[in-house]
């Protein structure tokens, strides 16, 4: 079981003015005006690179994402280009709620800026909470970026590795690419997400034709071009695997093992 003991940390991930201190309600803003994320590539480049990193990496392998903030346009559409990272089956979302709802529950969660975060989750390494704080007065810009008055801050107490999961590099390097339209893009995103998806099919049916011992599983990882980095991506995708599929893929296995 991971440590509970490892200090919470709050990463500013851009401030360009004083943020608004006023409390929304819990229903949120609902201004019209509110601004929104149109892409993931658009998140990445308010965001920044390393804060899109950390952010992509937690929700690749599961970890609860916490968006507040007094903007409920503003959330929901964080979370609907966030949701794009992950296989349908692994997207479990409440866009928009008055109070905390648990991970078991949904692993995308929009909350208002004043919900207070149960003790048990702060002291969890499971979560991440994205703080999005308007500017206390919006001026008048030319700027085209949105959110040139907006900040953000991320708190998690959890510890990534260095080396994040392959798909995680492959998807940064589209975004990187201004050459791909966001077309282009959401067509790399959705063929990654086949491909591993393909990758998990494989390790589920492994994992449940009996027991297996670590070396076969690092060959088996290594056929399918995969390290041991990714293995707790793998096992998180599993949860997207339908229960049809599951019984499929198990019945299959069955029907094809030699008689002992």
């Amino acid at each position: 079981m991971p440590s509970t003991d490892q200090p919470t940390a709050t990463e500013e991930l851009r401030q360009t003015s004083p943020p608004e201190t006023g409390e929304a309600g819990a229903e949120g803003d609902t201004d019209s005006t509110a601004p929104v994320f149109t892409s993931l590539r658009h998140f990445r480049q308010v965001i920044g690179s390393q804060g899109f990193h950390s952010i992509a990496h937690h929700i690749l392998i599961g970890n609860q994402i916490i968006i507040r903030g007094e903007k409920r346009a503003t959330i929901e559409s964080i979370i609907n280009v966030l949701k794009s990272l992950l296989p349908m089956g692994c997207c479990r979302m409440v866009p928009y709620s008055a109070t905390y709802e648990d991970s078991w529950k949904c692993n995308f969660l929009g909350l208002p800026l004043v919900a207070q975060i149960p003790a048990h989750v702060m002291s969890s390494e499971y979560y991440v909470i994205i703080d999005v704080l308007s500017p206390a007065k919006v001026k008048q810009t030319s700027e085209p970026d949105v959110f040139f008055q907006y900040s953000f801050l991320m708190t998690t107490k959890a510890q990534l590795p260095e080396k994040g999961p392959a798909i995680l590099q492959k998807i940064e390097l589209a975004l990187e690419n201004e050459n791909l339209s966001s077309a282009v893009v959401d067509a790399c995103l959705v063929s990654l997400k086949e491909e591993w998806m393909n990758k998990v099919k494989v390790l589920f049916k492994f994992s449940r034709a009996g027991s297996r011992s670590r070396e076969d599983t690092l060959k088996l990882l290594q056929v399918l071009e995969a390290t041991e980095e990714d293995t707790q991506m793998l096992k998180f995708w599993m949860t997207g695997l339908s229960n049809q599929h599951r019984t499929h893929m198990l019945s299959s296995a069955i029907s094809t093992s030699p008689p002992i």
